[in-house]
């Protein structure tokens, strides 16, 4: 136990974090291992920010510049923000995730020097938001490639629509908003095979997406993003969708 998480996690190299802020930090489980290999079975709580969790699994190759992990996690917190904190994220950026409220993660994940492969459940308490996302990731850190089933929906997603820029009263009429389908490939050439929902009503989006230099280049230089997309969409009500993209309408 700790009386201040973040002077503990100074020492696991994580970025520090003003005094008393994470509140006590307590930690319980087991170790068992050698010198290039750990199994681990931990509890633990955060207390200055809700935080409780689980993890047991095992890591290899700890000799080795980047070990390979293989664990089942279960984590819950009463607020998204400290949390992409902890993971390096911004102090600005991490505010914003305020608006998401608890959250909750639960899975499993393995990973290797250049690799990523998950099947992790969550839940956003402030949006309503609910899904599961399964898949590997390779080509790690340079050239990401993402093979992935994803299924999401958010009752409230406005909070959630603002974290990618796209605020203001539409953001509010969109209803319950929904995701489901594959992702495959790299940003050159990303297939997408997706289902949609908002406003009320469904869409379905197929085909490529290229955005080359998304990840090396500042936005400013990287090439334009070309698509070849085939989209289809129907909805129950004509009236009630120009009543949430026009302002002002008032239909007949």
């Amino acid at each position: 136990s700790a009386k201040d998480a973040g002077k503990a996690f100074q020492f696991a190299g994580l970025p520090k974090t003003p005094p008393g802020k994470l509140g006590a930090l307590k930690l319980n489980g087991t170790l068992a291992g050698g010198s290039t290999d750990v199994a681990y079975d931990m509890t633990f709580s955060i207390a200055g920010i809700g935080a409780t969790g689980t993890a047991k699994g095992k890591a290899t190759g700890l000799d080795a510049s980047i070990p390979r992990v293989d664990t089942t996690f279960d984590l819950k917190a009463k607020d998204a923000g400290p949390l992409a904190t902890l993971a390096g994220m911004t102090a600005e950026d991490a505010g914003k995730l305020g608006a998401l409220g608890a959250l909750s993660l639960t899975g499993t994940a393995t990973n290797g020097t250049n690799d990523l492969t998950y099947d992790v459940a969550v839940n956003l308490g402030g949006v309503g938001g609910a899904g599961k996302f399964t898949g590997k990731v390779t080509g790690l850190p340079d050239a990401p490639r993402v093979d992935t089933r994803l299924d999401f929906a958010a009752q409230k997603p406005a909070p959630l629509l603002a974290l990618v820029g796209m605020a203001g009263p539409q953001a509010s009429k969109l209803g319950q908003v929904g995701v489901a389908g594959t992702i495959n490939g790299n940003a050159d050439n990303m297939r997408l095979d997706l289902g949609l929902q908002g406003f009320g009503g469904n869409a379905k989006v197929a085909g490529t997406v290229s955005a080359p230099g998304m990840f090396n280049k500042p936005a400013e230089q990287a090439p334009p993003v070309r698509f070849d997309l085939a989209i289809s969409a129907d909805h129950p009500e004509f009236r009630d969708v120009l009543a949430a993209l026009v302002p002002g309408y008032q239909p007949q």
